[in-house]
């Protein structure tokens, strides 16, 4: 019996709350999907790491002597321990201080050779972002992108060197929710634009998009986005637009004309748990900390080539609106706490949710994937097809990380 029924967009919302399937999810979705563990920028000098997660579990990205990056699982072989403590920084060796084991940049602890922090076998950088896989037998990361990647790069290829993370570290804080309510919200509400978020676009002097002819919805490869076609509902600062019209020829040679003038990105996530906010610079990152608690890690990001200035303005408006004081954090919160703790009631375990807006009115355009209105819950429906499908994948199951338990290899771009 499925959870999701695409034939009529009804999800069992049992999805939300149950511990089994929150289980499953770790084993099969966050074990063998690509996941983004950072940004590229902060590891940009020799022993540079900073810690991150996979799922529910614990890493740490560290560039070794050979400049290459890799990632191992931060906990010591011997116990408990984490083999960093701190968020970022830079060193040749890290001790655990639980067992006072000693770890090089290559996972090897010092005068044990035989000893080796746990490995994560697939890493592979995009324009500026880290991506890793559990799954030793993972496609590379350009065919999980897909057709998808011709959307991503409207983010981050504008300009020569990809992105970067504005600041020294993400905003972090957690709720009360299914990690899933945000990544599907982000995979293409915008309606929402005009009713949760109404409040906070009047008081920040944002327009918000009101008809079905000012934007699309699009579903490619693992992705999902929501795209303006009306460039004068994107008004950033004075300072932000300066510079968008300063890179707009540069931008349009490494993009084509479409992508640089006449589509401008709003939300989108890449499955399973990475979004973005496009007018604010911010990708959200979604950790599962249970069935019903979600930490989010939000970034600010701009073009790596972009002046202080700008990279300093963008980062003052994702400040703005997320994080545990932001603007547009404090609209979310409630109603994807209250979906969650909802899901669990008697009358929600009888009563579907209804992704039904816009079933059947796909539009026909030449572009990479599916495309529709951008009043519609199509790319909803999608989020909730590839997770269906990839939870009920009946490939064995990766052995957890034993497999892994060697030393990482080098890093290989796909």
């Amino acid at each position: 019996m499925p959870y999701f029924d695409g034939t009529t967009g009804l999800l069992d919302r049992s999805v939300f709350i149950s511990e089994e399937i929150y289980e499953e999810e770790q084993r099969t979705i966050f074990r063998r999907c690509w996941l983004f563990v950072g940004p590229a920028n902060w590891i940009d000098k020799t022993g540079a790491y900073f810690v991150s997660s996979m799922g529910e579990t614990p890493i740490l990205v560290w560039r070794g002597a050979d400049d290459e990056p890799r990632i191992f699982v931060n906990q010591c072989v011997a116990g408990d321990g984490a083999i960093a403590r701190r968020e970022r920084g830079i060193a040749d060796y890290l001790a655990c201080s639980c067992h006072g084991l000693s770890y090089g940049r290559e996972g090897i602890v010092t005068g044990q050779a035989h000893l080796h922090a746990v490995a994560v076998p697939r890493v592979a950088i995009y324009k500026g972002l880290i991506f890793a896989s559990f799954d030793p037998n993972a496609a590379p990361l350009t065919a999980y992108l897909g057709d998808f990647a011709w959307y991503l790069d409207m983010l981050v290829d504008r300009r020569e060197g990809g992105v970067e993370a504005c600041g020294h570290a993400a905003f972090r804080w957690e709720v009360d929710a299914n990690w899933k309510v945000p990544a599907e919200t982000y995979a293409g509400d915008a309606y929402c634009e005009s009713t949760l978020h109404a409040a906070t676009n009047m008081a920040t002097g944002s327009l918000s998009p009101s008809n079905l002819d000012q934007g699309l919805q699009i579903s490619a490869g693992s992705g999902a986005m929501a795209v303006l076609t009306d460039p004068t509902l994107y008004q950033p600062s004075a300072v932000v637009s300066a510079y968008e019209q300063s890179v707009a020829d540069e931008v349009e040679a490494r993009l084509g004309r479409d992508r640089a003038r006449a589509m401008i990105p709003l939300v989108g996530t890449l499955f399973p748990n990475l979004s973005f906010d496009w007018r604010t610079r911010s990708l959200h990152v979604w950790h599962p900390r249970g069935p019903t608690r979600t930490e989010i890690n939000t970034y600010c990001f701009a073009d790596a080539a972009a002046p202080d200035e700008v990279k300093d303005a963008m980062r003052r408006s994702c400040q703005l609106h997320f994080g545990p004081a932001g603007l547009r954090s404090a609209d979310q919160v409630e109603p994807w706490s209250s979906l969650t703790k909802r899901s669990g009631s008697l009358l929600a375990a009888r009563t579907a949710l209804n992704f039904q807006m816009g079933m059947g009115h796909e539009l026909k355009r030449n572009l990479p994937g599916r495309v529709s209105d951008l009043f519609s819950e199509m790319n909803q429906r999608h989020f909730f097809e590839w997770w269906e499908s990839r939870l009920t994948d009946e490939r064995e199951p990766i052995a957890a990380i034993a497999q892994s338990m060697r030393i990482a290899p080098p890093y290989v771009a796909d």
